[in-house]
Formats: C-alpha cells, structure tokens, sequence
C-alpha cells in the first residue's frame, strides 16, 4: 500500500462509499408529494450506485486487486 496512487483511489473510494450511504439516508428520510417523491427516489437510487461503486472500488484496492489488476488482470499470490 506504499503506492501514493492506491491510497488515493482507495481513499476516493471510500469517500464514494461514505457519501452514497449518507446521501441514500438522507433521499430516503424526507415524505414529500409525488412530484417530489420521484426525485428522492431517483436520488437514492443514484446514492446507492455511488455507494456500490465506491465500496467495490475499496475493496478491490484494499484485497490487492487494485490499479494493476485493473490493468494487467492480475491476481496477487
């Protein structure tokens, strides 16, 4: 993990991972009238993707399957 350019995707990928659990809290909170509804809907759906995505992401970076398996389609020993 002494790559500096691993650390930062991972670390961007928990951020994605934080916010899209955050932002999927937070669409999914508020009772509103249907117009509005459809766009918190539309809104944690999107939250949830960035939290899949993100999580995926980290974990990939975190197991070692990271830059270079994304590249070379390597798998650590």
């Amino acid at each position: 993990m002494s790559d500096p350019l691993i650390a930062n995707r991972r670390q961007a990928g928990l951020t994605a991972l934080y916010l899209g659990i955050f932002a999927m809290v937070w669409f999914s909170v508020p009772a509103a009238e249907q117009p509005l509804r459809a766009l918190l809907v539309v809104g944690s759906i999107v939250a949830l993707l960035t939290a899949v995505a993100g999580g995926v992401l980290s974990a990939r970076l975190l197991l070692g399957y990271g830059v270079q398996a994304l590249v070379r389609g390597y798998r650590p020993a």
